[in-house]
């Protein structure tokens, strides 16, 4: 689609980076009634991204984008003000598009607000995990585990969720995340996942050792001590 294609031009996925392009494709889609799209021209407008900057036209395409009721208006919205060193806006619009059920506003109210952390973390766990592992940064993933696995700080969530821990958990060892392994090894090596699986859990430590991380190294040793994923030696 033409939307795909000025993401493509714009993040130089498989082609190289060409911003005006970008901007160009977004804005035919625009005008071809894509909401997605409103928002990326929003974006270059806002940014100077192969355009000039011209804040009254990028609100235009944010209230169009709006009406349609796309829930990331508010994040573009908070990027704007908060460039111009508004939090107040800032912090108004990211709560907005938390209303609206926007992850990219949770993110960054997990940035700007530090001490809501538990409440907004639990209310991200509720995402679907195709949404959290395609828009929510590693570290952002890493702490969502957390939630997920202990319901710490949580007054939302009804139940624990495995499941979803371990994708998203998995998802991050592959950015090579070093305390990641510990918890993905001592997951498959407990019982709350039913039987345990010690051959995986032993492949994290390991993958953990290999990253230099103490506590997987310890989890190594006592695993060749026990023979538990791994001949005893």
């Amino acid at each position: 689609s033409q939307y795909n294609l000025a993401v493509f031009y714009q993040s130089g996925r498989g082609i190289p980076v060409d911003l005006e392009s970008a901007f160009q494709w977004f804005l035919r889609a625009a005008h071809g009634d894509d909401v997605d799209a409103m928002c990326g021209v929003a974006g270059c407008y806002f940014d100077g991204l192969g355009t000039a900057i011209h804040v009254e036209k990028a609100l235009y395409w944010i209230d169009k984008a709006k009406a349609r009721g796309h829930k990331d208006v508010y994040v573009h919205l908070a990027r704007y003000y908060h460039k111009q060193g508004d939090m107040k806006k800032t912090i108004e619009n990211l709560k907005q598009g938390v209303e609206q059920n926007s992850l990219l506003a949770l993110c960054g109210l997990l940035k700007l607000i530090p001490e809501d952390a538990d409440v907004l973390l639990s209310q991200l766990a509720e995402h679907d995990i195709e949404d959290l592992l395609e828009k929510v940064p590693t570290h952002l993933q890493f702490m969502l585990t957390k939630v997920l696995i202990t319901q710490e700080g949580s007054k939302r969530s009804k139940q624990l969720d495995y499941k979803k821990a371990i994708n998203l958990l998995e998802h991050v060892a592959k950015t090579h995340y070093p305390t990641v392994y510990v918890e993905l090894s001592c997951l498959f090596s407990s019982k709350t996942l039913g039987i345990p699986d010690y051959k995986k859990a032993f492949y994290y430590a390991e993958q953990g050792r290999q990253a230099d991380d103490l506590d997987s190294l310890y989890l190594v040793a006592e695993m060749y001590e026990s023979g538990r994923g791994v001949r005893k030696n």
